[in-house]
């Protein structure tokens, strides 16, 4: 499965070699203990050949850390079964930046400014509008933006409420994701999103993961409250990821403070990933990332249509 209709249903179906399937899906036998493990930075897809079964299962570490790599590949290989274990070692850093920026809009769109505090302008990305499972409009945004606050607010910084509070997905255990219930007073929904295509479906995290080690890298675009809009590539997947549980690192940083919950869309409308910022590598060789689009939503309870 690649990607999801607005309807939540399978949408794009690639036929792949049954070991290669087997390969790609067995990142779910990998229990939360193993990714909460001191030093491990997530798990992901490796090609060791031009051989399309020819997978390993790619642990990144901590440079730093205490952690022993031969534990670690003995670790993992206790939950696969003749899957070849490569260990990576990475010097990183995350960082979240969020800037003052703000401006005046009518309508509710992807690529809003929104935060869950009236008395500062200091803010976030609005994803999209969404519905939940009870067909009840919901504003999806930035986890680490919102808090957990109990109310959204647009523009950021004003006291306009357009949503009050439905789900958190937090970034340290989920999706670094957002809902809320859309208030029905002077609100305006629109499903639309500001400068990129608007969404008609996501992209599920191992379909994701399978495209870009067949196909090569997801150009994207995202819309964010900062940069308004920043072109990049989706180059990577990975479970239990620094900044996400699904989190699909993008080729480089070009996004920027203030996008985080902005969309990232590819050119056929569909949801790569939910921005949740950036990791900063040492030797300056930073990325954006964020949730993958289905594993996003679904976190929170919402899709594109009721």
């Amino acid at each position: 499965m690649h990607t999801y209709d607005a309807n939540g249903n399978p949408d794009r179906v690639r036929m792949v070699p049954e070991e290669r399937h087997r390969r790609i899906t067995a990142l779910k036998n990998f229990p939360d203990q193993f990714l909460q493990r001191e030093g491990v930075n997530g798990i992901g897809i490796k090609p060791l050949s031009d051989d399309p079964t020819d997978l390993a299962h790619e642990v990144f570490v901590e440079e730093e850390s205490e952690v022993r790599i031969p534990q670690v590949r003995r670790a993992a290989a206790e939950h696969v079964s003749d899957i070849p274990i490569e260990v990576t070692t990475e010097d990183t850093e995350t960082f979240d930046d969020c800037s003052t920026r703000n401006n005046e809009y009518q309508y509710l769109q992807g690529g809003l400014k929104v935060n869950g505090d009236s008395s500062t302008s200091a803010g976030g990305t609005l994803t999209l509008p969404c519905y939940n499972s009870n067909g009840d409009e919901v504003l999806v945004g930035s986890g680490h933006v919102m808090e957990g606050a109990s109310k959204m607010y647009q523009p950021a910084g004003s006291t306009r409420s357009v949503g009050n509070f439905y789900k958190w997905s937090q970034k340290e255990t989920g999706e670094d994701i957002a809902a809320y219930t859309l208030e029905s007073d002077d609100s305006q929904f629109d499903r639309t999103i500001i400068d990129v295509p608007n969404a008609t479906g996501t992209w599920d995290f191992y379909g994701l993961a399978d495209e870009i080690y067949n196909n090569g890298p997801v150009d994207c675009t995202v819309s964010g409250a900062s940069s308004c809009t920043a072109s990049n590539k989706a180059v990577e997947t990975r479970r239990g990821g620094v900044r996400v549980y699904h989190q699909v690192n993008m080729d480089s940083r070009n996004a920027s403070g203030g996008d985080s919950g902005g969309p990232w869309m590819d050119d056929d409308g569909n949801l790569v990933a939910v921005h949740s910022g950036y990791v900063e590598q040492v030797d300056g060789d930073n990325y954006d990332a964020g949730s993958a689009g289905q594993q996003a939503l679904s976190a929170v309870d919402a899709q594109l249509r009721s």
